[in-house]
């Protein structure tokens, strides 16, 4: 029992094994023979591991991402932060007003005190 729950363990690691078994390519009980056998570190992993990385995702992968996205959550995201930016702006824009004293920059080509 103990086996089949290290088992487990490699297979959360390593959740792309899930999509060879959904598209009939290995069943549980091969992957499982795999792991007994040959142990996590072998070479025949190479095979059925994906090592994607982030520049090599599919159109379908891209498209599944968007699939996944909540466009209420994002909506609401933006919105908070629109506020916020427009809270900054206005603490911002009040102390700015309320200095008193505002720059006015002297002319080109004016010396001092001419």
């Amino acid at each position: 029992m103990k086996d089949v729950d290290n088992f487990k363990i490699f297979v959360r690691k390593h959740p792309e094994l899930i999509s060879h078994v959904k598209s009939n390519e290995m069943t549980w009980q091969k992957f499982y023979e795999l792991w007994y056998l040959y142990g996590e570190d072998d070479n025949t992993w190479k095979e059925y591991i994906n090592t994607k990385t982030s520049t090599d995702y599919s159109f379908k992968d891209i498209i599944n991402m968007v699939k996944g996205i909540n466009l209420d959550a994002a909506q609401k995201g933006i919105g908070n932060i629109q506020k916020a930016i427009s809270l900054v702006q206005d603490i911002i824009g009040n102390k700015s007003t309320t200095t008193g004293d505002v720059y006015t920059p002297r002319p080109m080509y004016q010396h001092f005190e001419d």
